[in-house]
């Protein structure tokens, strides 16, 4: 008996097909891929679409087997056993396939074992899906790590947060705040939530938020409102600036408002003060009488104040949008004036210049100075020109009487000089010929019996040496002297002038010495050195009538380039210092800016030839060296000389690091008291430079109410001796109950023996002697406060 597949009908059309024809149809035309293999795993079968998803040809397929297909890392992860799939007869899973070119492929694979033994597998292309799913992930990682910082910046912010519940009764129940709303109220969250705004707020805060909560649920919309008063939380007049925005539901209904509140009243403040700048600005530019006005790029006038209107001499209107040669034809300074805007506009820089009209007909004499500065858009580009001009007429014109009456005032003073120099020698010389002239007279109307010649002739010589050290003064303020330059230690030679100072001096004065070990040695004329001492100790000695005491002292010191700064003809390096220091009746600052000038003496007259100190000044000068005085009335006087140390012999110069201290071991605070204007902005500058807070009065009562207002700690005190209303060590006294642990550096124009030994210190305070230079003065508070 013949077997017939069994036919199948579709439809109306009565199409037969058998079974065999409908599975090959559908194992071709299906949407997923479609294998067959045999038991050892390799195919036998594939459909189009297996093809088409894997990029092989069914021809190629066929040569492979199921590993072939599987990725090398998925087969050590996950190994194909085909045993288990025998065991569980049908799986389901993702894996993933490589394609033809190398592209893995994610895909879900059904398979099943059929009754010959054969491995059926249906895989389906899910990549769609999988990067469906990948994009899903990355939204909800982004949605999370949104939410977090969403969330850090609703608990961390300083603004005031806070949500509120609208009821279907139209009442605003809190419902949540963050840590700055909580700090505000003085609650919690959870202790506020569901309380109206009449329980948690004073009645006009309730009742404003509370208005307009109720406009942003009419409205629908962004409510923003501001709220000034005083803050019920001691810190004054505020300024909250609050926003309300309406949350809606799934149905469009607003069930909550999220409200933020800003402190701005540090904006308020700044905007009202810079308001207030800009109409005192407006005043001041306005009420100027210095002209200012305003040019754009093109060199046209914007804006011109009252005085410039008044330069020109007609209104704002008329003078916008002109050039300054149409607003000045025929006037020589309009064409500068223009060329210098020119030069501001194009180069971008500040420019000053001077007009000055003296000859034109009909026009007054007038000297202007004038400033361009250009005025710069966000990108950077001039835009405009700033005009500041000043008329310095009379300025000019007092400074040019000046300059004559200066020049008439020089030659006065240089023929009042000659004249009194002449005056001088002549007055001295004609006391000396008196002597020579009236003993040689002697000599001739007398006998040699009579004994008295060789008496006679020993007062003309005395006369003549007399008359020959006047002469080597005179040389030496000229510094015309011949000197017999050797390397001498001043401590030996002060040593070798003891036992004569000493008879120099009268016995109600004590003569001290302070001399360093181990000076250096200078090149310097040794006998111009004794005439240099002799000269200042008996100048020393003159100052105290009634007594008192002088100090000889020797240090070596490195003067560094701000004292050669300030101090002409001196250059840095390694000095020996000579000072002589007396307790004498001291000087304003109108003798010291007088003494070493050549026969000026404050002595009476007959005391002295007023060329002592002259000569001193003219020695030091010719040795190289320097010298300055220090001196107050009623307080005595220092004589400070320098000496450049002898090359041949002198140390190496001190490190950097032993005159200046470290910049980052420098950040005490100090406390300064000088009455002095040049000495405090000295110290000023050189402790701020070198990294000190310095807090710097000018008298003792200041320092007082300073050091009792300010709430940190002071480290060091560094106050002049002599000071205005009460003397250093009074306030030393004082300032110790108030910041015990602060230490004590005074300074003072007299040497530390004399100023110890005196009284005005004691011995356990430090002391830096004036005038010392910036390296002097940073070493010595670094000592002091490394102490």
């Amino acid at each position: 008996m013949a077997h017939h597949e069994p036919e199948i009908t579709l439809g109306e059309s009565n199409a037969s097909y058998t079974t065999e024809e409908l599975y090959q149809a559908l194992f071709e035309q299906a949407g997923d891929g479609i294998f067959i293999a045999d038991a050892t795993g390799r195919y036998i079968k594939v459909n189009r679409r297996g093809c088409e998803m894997l990029g092989y040809t069914s021809e190629e397929i066929l040569n492979l087997s199921l590993s072939d297909l599987i990725p090398a890392e998925d087969k050590m992860r996950d190994p194909l056993r085909l045993d288990d799939l025998r065991a569980r007869k049908t799986l389901l899973k993702e894996r993933r396939l490589i394609c033809k070119d190398g592209r893995p492929l994610p895909v879900e694979i059904s398979a099943q074992i059929l009754s010959n033994g054969h491995l059926l597998g249906i895989v389906r292309d899910i990549s769609e899906r999988k990067q469906a799913e990948e994009e899903r992930l990355s939204h909800l990682h982004l949605l999370e790590s949104n939410e977090r910082r969403y969330r850090e910046i609703f608990e961390n912010v300083s603004d005031v947060i806070f949500l509120l519940d609208v009821t279907e009764d139209g009442r605003f129940l809190h419902a949540g705040a963050n840590p700055a709303a909580e700090r505000a109220l003085g609650a919690t969250a959870a202790e506020t939530r569901g309380k109206t705004l009449a329980e948690l707020l004073s009645p006009a805060n309730a009742a404003d938020l509370t208005r307009e909560c109720q406009r942003c649920v009419d409205t629908g919309t962004d409510v923003e409102y501001i709220q000034s008063g005083l803050s019920s939380f001691g810190k004054g007049y505020l300024y909250l600036r609050t926003k309300l925005l309406p949350i809606r539901n799934e149905v469009g209904r607003i069930y909550r408002i999220v409200g933020i509140t800003e402190d701005i009243t540090v904006r308020r403040q700044i905007e009202e003060l810079r308001h207030k700048q800009e109409q005192e600005f407006r005043a001041l530019v306005e009420n100027s009488p210095d002209f200012i006005g305003r040019y754009d790029r093109y060199g046209r006038v914007v804006y011109v104040n009252p005085a410039l209107e008044k330069l020109f001499g007609r209104p704002q209107p008329e003078i916008l949008g002109k050039t300054a040669v149409e607003l000045s034809p025929g006037v020589p300074g309009a064409q500068t004036f223009d060329e210098k805007l020119r030069e501001a506009l194009e180069t971008g820089t500040a420019v000053e210049t001077e007009i000055s009209v003296t000859d034109v007909p009909g026009l007054e004499p007038f000297h202007h100075h004038l400033r361009f500065v250009p005025e710069y858009d966000h990108h950077g580009q001039v835009v405009s020109v700033l005009f500041i001009g000043r008329d310095i007429t009379k300025q000019k014109q007092a400074e040019e009487a000046r300059i004559k009456l200066e020049e008439q005032l020089r030659q006065s003073q240089k023929l009042e000089s000659i004249g009194r120099l002449a005056s001088g020698v002549a007055h001295d010389f004609n006391n000396l010929l008196t002597v020579i002239m009236g003993y040689a007279d002697l000599i001739e109307y007398r006998t040699a019996a009579e004994g008295r010649t060789i008496k006679d002739l020993e007062q003309i010589r005395r006369a003549g040496e007399r008359a020959t050290a006047l002469t080597r003064q005179l040389l030496a303020f000229s510094r015309q002297q011949m000197l017999t330059l050797a390397v001498i230690d001043l401590n030996d030679l002060i040593a070798d002038l003891q036992k004569m100072l000493n008879r120099l001096i009268r016995e109600d004065i004590t003569l001290a010495t302070v001399l360093q070990p181990a000076l250096w040695p200078i090149m310097a004329d040794p006998g111009q050195m004794e005439q240099v001492i002799m000269n200042l100790v008996v100048n020393g000695r003159d100052a105290m009538p009634t007594g008192g005491k002088l100090t000889i002292e020797t240090r070596n010191v490195y003067l560094d380039s701000q004292y050669a700064q300030t101090h002409f003809e001196v250059s840095t390096g390694p000095y020996v210092l000579l000072s002589v220091t007396d307790t004498g009746h001291g000087m304003n600052k109108e003798t010291q800016a007088r003494i070493f000038e050549p026969f000026f003496t404050t002595k009476e007259q007959g005391k002295g030839t007023g060329l002592g100190l002259a000569t001193v000044y003219g020695i030091i000068k010719q040795s190289g060296g320097d010298i300055s005085v220090y001196s107050e009335p009623g307080h005595g006087t220092t004589f400070k000389i320098y000496f450049p140390a002898a090359k041949d012999r002198a140390p190496q110069p001190l490190p950097s690091s032993q005159i200046q201290p470290e910049p980052h071991a420098c950040t005490e605070t100090i406390l300064m008291v000088e009455d002095d204007d040049l000495v405090y902005e000295l110290v000023q500058r050189t402790l701020q430079t070198a990294g000190y807070i310095l807090l710097g009065v000018r008298n003792g009562r200041q320092a007082l109410s300073l050091a009792s207002e300010y709430q940190e700690k002071i480290d060091l005190l560094l106050t002049d001796v002599v000071i205005p209303q009460m003397s250093g060590r009074e306030v030393a006294e004082q300032l110790k109950t108030l910041h015990p642990q602060m230490k004590i550096l005074f300074m003072s124009g007299y040497t530390n023996d004399v100023v110890v030994r005196h009284g005005l210190l004691t011995s356990e305070i430090e002391f830096l002697p004036k005038p010392f230079s910036p390296a002097e003065l940073t070493a010595k508070v670094r000592e002091v406060l490394d102490k």
